[in-house]
């Protein structure tokens, strides 16, 4: 399967593995919140920050989703209800500290 990721932030927090993404020909960049509206319907990855709220809107636009990523602890702006309905994967993402 051939993923379509879509991000609405900068990668340099996470770990280097998930900065690789931005190497992938299909990966997105739109902080615009009217252009993640638009193209979420496609998208199969998301990487999130926590100043979008994903509630039951927001997973009736993402058709495609099957994992979300957010480099945030809190998660109070994702509507666990919805993804654990939609059957979906979520991760928290964060550098780790030494």
């Amino acid at each position: 399967m051939k993923h379509k990721i879509l991000c609405n932030l900068d990668l340099k927090d996470c770990d280097q593995e998930i900065s690789n993404l931005k190497k992938i020909s299909v990966f997105q960049n739109f902080l615009n919140k009217k252009d993640i509206e638009k193209r979420i319907k496609d998208t199969t990855i998301f990487i999130c920050s926590a100043s979008l709220k994903l509630d039951k809107k927001f997973f009736s636009n993402a058709k495609k989703l099957k994992f979300i990523f957010s480099p945030s602890t809190g998660t109070d702006h994702i509507d666990f209800d919805e993804v654990k309905k939609k059957k979906l994967k979520f991760t928290i993402l964060l550098k780790k500290k030494d």
